[in-house]
């Protein structure tokens, strides 16, 4: 593996990533390659207790500047970025939300204390107040 490239392990899964997208993106990455701890200095990073789903999607907006929001992988993906610290998904999110997310993505932010993501819920919520009644999570 060169030097610019790093493992990322989640479960029984490896990914090779470029460290200096990682630093760029991730908070969390940042934080660990420039804080001088042995970890710092390793070529592969174990990380417990994330989804390997959600780590795909981070890592695919990583690479890309591009992630496929679904509501199936929501958890997932808002789990990992915020334990990652990948601010720019969590601001991405602001501008997909839907009729058909707005609850599960209102829930999920408090649950992982994404204040900004909190926040436009609350003001799609207010500005479709009726369709939203009208939603199975409010009979």
């Amino acid at each position: 593996m060169s030097s610019d490239q790093i493992a990322i392990v989640v479960d029984d899964r490896t990914y090779e990533v470029n460290k200096n997208k990682l630093i760029e993106k991730s908070d969390y990455f940042r934080a660990l390659y420039n804080s001088g701890m042995r970890e710092s200095t390793e070529d592969s990073v174990q990380l417990q207790g994330l989804s390997v789903t959600g780590l795909e999607l981070v890592l695919e907006f990583i690479n890309t500047s591009k992630v496929q929001v679904v509501n199936e992988t929501l958890e997932d993906l808002i789990e990992t970025a915020s334990f990652l610290q990948v601010t720019s998904i969590l601001k991405l999110l602001t501008s997909e939300i839907r009729l058909d997310n707005c609850v599960e993505l209102y829930s999920l932010s408090e649950v992982y204390g994404t204040h900004d993501l909190r926040t436009a819920c609350l003001k799609y919520m207010s500005c479709y107040y009726h369709p939203m009644l009208r939603r199975p999570e409010f009979s």
